[in-house]
């Protein structure tokens, strides 16, 4: 039998603010059909969700907010350390999708 627990409302909501904080996330990223969730009464914690007790976090990547000499493996990376930071869940990075809020320059 298996200990695990489930996370709670005000769990999903803090790993979901300090993956929002990471430089180089623009937004959390719901699945195409928003199926990518964690689900409470009344509210969902969208691109945060517990599959087979590890928790999965799916952002989109800001081409333009990252850091200068860094990849979006280190990004992923850095998204890891902060969800990881809050939970005893093994956690895996989802780059669902990736866009430049501000224009490139060459």
């Amino acid at each position: 039998m298996s200990s695990f627990e489930p996370i709670t409302a005000d769990l999903a909501r803090s790993i979901a603010d300090a993956v929002s904080g990471v430089n180089g996330v623009a937004e959390l990223h719901g699945g195409p059909h928003g199926e990518v969730a964690t689900l409470f009464p009344g509210q969902r914690v969208r691109g945060v969700r517990v599959v087979d007790e590890r928790l999965q976090v799916h952002v989109v990547a800001d081409l333009s907010a990252v850091p200068e000499g860094h990849t979006l493996h280190e990004v992923s990376e850095s998204v890891r350390r902060a969800a990881g930071s809050l939970t005893h869940l093994p956690v895996d990075i989802f780059v669902a999708d990736a866009i430049a809020s501000s224009p490139q320059t060459a």
